[in-house]
C-alpha cells in the first residue's frame, strides 16, 4: 500500500545528514516498492535504443530516452568517470510502479530541501525539472569514480544539498561485488548496499565523497543486461525553454 510522503519524517533525516553526512529510509513500502519497480524496469528498458546523443525536456515528453554514460567526464563537464547508462522517465510516462517511485522521490526531495510539494513539475513556472531517471550499472565493470559534486549545489544552492538515492537492486543477487559508496564527515568510506540495501532511500549531502565502485568487473560486459545496479534519482535540472 503506497504510503503519503509528506507522513516520513524528515526532520530527523535533516538532522542525521547534517550530523554525520547521510541518512537512510527504509520501511516494508519502500522495499517492495523497489523490487517492483526493478521488475517493470527490466520489461521496458530494451525498447529503448541506447544513445550518446543529447536530448531536451521536450524529447522527453515523447518517450524514456535511454543514455549511454561512458566518458572520463559528466554532461555536465564535472571531470570525473564514469560507465554507465541512465533510462529517463517523464512523470507521464504510463508506466504505473516507476511512475510512483518517482513521485515518492519528488516529493520527499521537495520536503527536504522546504520547496513546494509539486516543485519541479511545471518547468515553465518552476524553471527546474525533474530528472527522473534509473541508474544502471550492468556488470562487467560498469562504475562512476569518487567525486564530490560541485555544479548542481553551485546552482541549486539548498535545493541541491541534499541528494537522494533510492537503490532498486540487491547485491548478491543483481549483481556481486562493487556497488555503491558514500563518505561520511569523518572520511569513513560506507558501502550502501550493505549498509542500506535494496529498498532504501539514501540521504546525503551531496559535497561529500561518493561514487560507485566496479560492478563485477570479471563478468562479460552489455548494456542489454539485466543484471547489475540499479539506483533510481529525481533530482532538478535547468528547464531551457525546449
Amino acid at each position: 500500500m503506497m504510503i503519503k510522503a509528506t507522513d516520513i519524517a524528515i526532520v530527523p533525516i535533516i538532522a542525521d545528514v547534517a550530523k554525520q553526512g547521510f541518512s537512510f529510509l527504509k520501511n516494508d513500502y519502500t522495499v517492495q516498492l523497489a523490487h517492483a519497480a526493478r521488475r517493470e524496469y527490466h520489461s521496458i528498458f530494451q525498447q529503448f535504443p541506447a544513445s550518446s546523443e543529447g536530448f531536451t525536456y521536450g524529447d522527453l515528453l515523447r518517450s524514456p530516452i535511454r543514455k549511454k554514460n561512458i566518458s572520463s567526464s559528466t554532461g555536465v563537464g564535472e571531470p570525473y568517470a564514469q560507465v554507465m547508462q541512465s533510462t529517463y522517465f517523464h512523470e507521464s510516462y504510463p508506466n504505473p510502479v516507476i511512475s510512483e517511485l518517482f513521485q515518492l522521490i519528488t516529493t520527499v526531495r521537495n520536503q527536504v530541501t522546504g520547496a513546494p510539494a509539486d516543485f519541479g513539475r511545471d518547468p515553465v513556472k518552476d524553471g527546474m525539472w525533474n530528472a527522473c531517471r534509473i541508474h544502471h550499472y550492468p556488470q562487467g565493470g560498469s562504475f562512476i569514480v569518487g567525486h564530490r559534486d560541485g555544479h548542481f549545489p553551485a546552482i541549486l544552492g539548498d535545493r541541491g544539498y541534499i541528494q537522494i538515492i533510492y537503490l532498486i537492486s540487491e547485491k548478491g543477487v543483481d549483481f556481486q561485488t562493487g556497488g555503491g559508496f558514500i563518505g561520511d564527515l569523518n572520511g569513513n568510506k560506507i558501502d550502501t548496499e550493505t549498509a542500506a540495501g535494496m529498498g532504501a532511500l539514501v540521504f546525503f549531502d551531496s559535497r561529500i565523497l561518493h561514487g560507485v565502485a566496479d560492478v563485477d568487473p570479471l563478468e562479460d560486459f552489455s548494456l542489454e543486461r539485466k543484471t547489475g545496479r540499479l539506483a533510481a534519482l529525481a533530482n532538478l535540472y535547468e528547464y531551457r525553454g525546449n
